[in-house]
């Protein structure tokens, strides 16, 4: 018992020192990585601005392929938010949201947790001559927390590498993209009405990988086709490319092809098993835009359509669709028409 004492007493001694020490720590911490790219502040801010395109030069998207996101609000600036979910201890589960965003300038964001909300992260855009200056911070408030005190004594030993890491990431993202020759396209927005028409169609999905997207199509339509001149069914429009979903998974995608026939033509084709289906497609209001120019452009179309829903006070009603109106194997790139349909609730 007189042994136990003064241990007991020393104990106490030393969590009211860790206490103490504690105390008179910072209460908040800092850490911040810059670089100089070889693009303009266009480019750079077109990356940082927009959550969806985060896991594209994040650090930690390698670290657990599995990862669940998530995407609410705009897709890009104030109000972008991505939110994720992973077994990875490493990685846990939170959520990152804009908070202020000033166009080729800076981007700031307010960090999640497991439920705590008082880190956030920025990144400022200074130009240079042919380059762009980016400075990425991070800035956290423990407050009272004496053990996040203690921890933020190693937070630049611990997050500054991954800054690093994600700073080489954006470099060369964005100069390959700087480098890229500009896309020439047009795009025309309208609404309009259109009729259901009768399809053969083969679900599928794919990486987000250009050339494995050319093939996943390329192989489905010829899949479908050989349905329809098996079933005498003839060809009526431009081939259709229903989108399912769209994230870091992957492409979920229906390659259709619309046919006409009469009803019991169709309705044998319908009867037929295998993996082609046939069905119809959304009839009704759509926003549509008439994209002229090259495929690698269509997520801009998109963006423009989805532009005009939001000032227009539209609202989805459906999913989307884009028809390849020109061949690509005999078109120029520049001149490939290609109409992109958001079907929207009537009287929105």
């Amino acid at each position: 018992m007189k042994i136990l004492k003064p241990i007991l007493i020393g104990l106490a001694a030393l969590i009211v020192l860790i206490i103490l020490i504690g105390l008179f720590l910072p209460s908040a911490a800092h850490v911040e990585r810059s670089t100089s790219i070889a693009a303009p502040p266009e480019t750079v801010f077109g990356l940082v601005n927009n959550l969806r395109r985060f896991n594209e030069w994040s650090p930690w998207y390698e670290i657990d392929p599995s990862t669940e996101f998530n995407y609410s609000g705009p897709e890009q600036g104030v109000g972008a938010r991505l939110q994720w979910a992973s077994n990875s201890a490493e990685l846990g589960s939170g959520a990152q949201e804009i908070v202020a965003s000033e166009p080729l300038s800076r981007v700031r964001t307010r960090l999640e947790f497991e439920d705590e909300s008082n880190a956030h992260a920025e990144l400022r855009l200074t130009p240079e001559t042919s380059a762009t200056h980016v400075s990425w911070a991070f800035d956290v408030d423990f407050g009272f927390n004496l053990l996040g005190r203690y921890f933020g004594l190693f937070l630049d030993g611990i997050l500054g590498p991954y800054y690093e890491k994600g700073l080489v990431n954006l470099k060369v993202v964005a100069e390959a993209e700087a480098t890229e020759p500009a896309a020439r396209t047009t795009v025309q927005v309208s609404e309009a009405d259109v009729p259901a028409i009768n399809i053969a169609y083969i679900e599928g999905t794919v990486a987000l990988d250009p050339q494995a997207i050319a093939k996943a199509l390329d192989d489905s339509y010829a899949q479908v086709d050989a349905f329809l001149k098996a079933n005498r069914l003839e060809q009526n429009g431009a081939r259709l490319a229903i989108n399912r979903f769209y994230d870091e998974s992957g492409w979920g995608f229906e390659a259709a092809i619309p046919f006409t026939a009469s009803e019991k033509a169709r309705a044998q084709a319908a009867a037929a098993t295998g993996t082609v289906k046939v069905g119809q497609t959304y009839a009704g209001r759509v926003l549509r835009g008439v994209h002229i120019g090259p495929y690698s452009s269509l997520p801009d179309t998109y963006r423009r359509v989805e532009d005009q829903m939001v000032q227009k006070h539209l609202e989805p009603n459906g999913r989307s669709w884009e028809q390849y109106v020109t061949d690509p194997g005999s078109t120029p790139e520049e001149k490939l028409e290609t109409h992109v349909f958001i079907p929207i609730r009537p009287g929105s």
